[in-house]
């Protein structure tokens, strides 16, 4: 691996970070009362995180740090 691509990947970690964080201080902040929508909520957007890792490479790590992120930040 060169540093252009190590760098890249570094930037699409600390990318993912800070959207995953975002998005769990979204959902927190929403304040819902129902479980059930909590978790449909949690579900959803750790799809859509899932499919950004597992769709293309280019994207992979970025979906990777973003779902675990928003995971262990909405539990």
């Amino acid at each position: 691996m060169d540093a252009a691509t190590t760098r890249y990947k570094g930037y699409q970690r600390l990318a993912g970070c800070f959207a995953g964080f975002v998005v769990a201080l979204i959902i927190i902040d929403l304040n819902i009362q129902s479980f059930v929508v909590i978790i449909l909520i949690i579900a959803v957007f750790t799809f859509l995180f899932n499919y950004l890792h597992f769709g293309h490479s280019h994207s992979s790590y970025f979906g990777t740090q973003a779902s675990v992120v928003h995971f262990f930040r909405c539990s």
